[in-house]
């Protein structure tokens, strides 16, 4: 897989989550049940598989940041205070956990997830 993704960008032969069997996934929160939590605060884990930067409007700069883990894919808002704090960790590793409120969409049709801590995700 390593081959592959240094080859094509991505792996074929697996899930890219493969990759990373240290990672203890069972302790946290799967990704696919954030619906359920309506807007609690939380622990995931997940690989950063798109990052984008933005300015607030106050001027600040934020990241926006998509996770993914086996049961899917959710997109975490990282607010200036929280990227001063916490965002290189988004740089520095590629799997990491993330303790977040889940904000359903007024619409009903999704979630995001307020980011309020991002650190190196546990191992087993």
């Amino acid at each position: 897989m390593k081959a592959e993704t240094e080859l094509l960008g991505f792996p074929v032969s697996g899930h890219p989550l493969d990759s990373f069997p240290h990672v203890d996934w069972d302790s946290y929160v799967q990704i696919g049940d954030l619906a359920r939590y309506g807007e609690k605060r939380l622990k995931i884990a997940g690989l950063i598989i798109e990052s984008r930067m933005h300015r607030q409007t106050d001027g600040r700069p934020m990241k926006f940041i998509s996770l993914c883990d086996y049961s899917g894919v959710v997109e975490c808002e990282l607010f200036a205070d929280v990227y001063q704090r916490f965002g290189t960790a988004t740089v520095r590793f590629p799997v990491v956990e993330v303790i977040g409120k889940v904000q359903p969409f007024k619409n009903g049709n999704g979630h995001t997830l307020q980011v309020l801590y991002v650190g190196e995700a546990r191992n087993c």
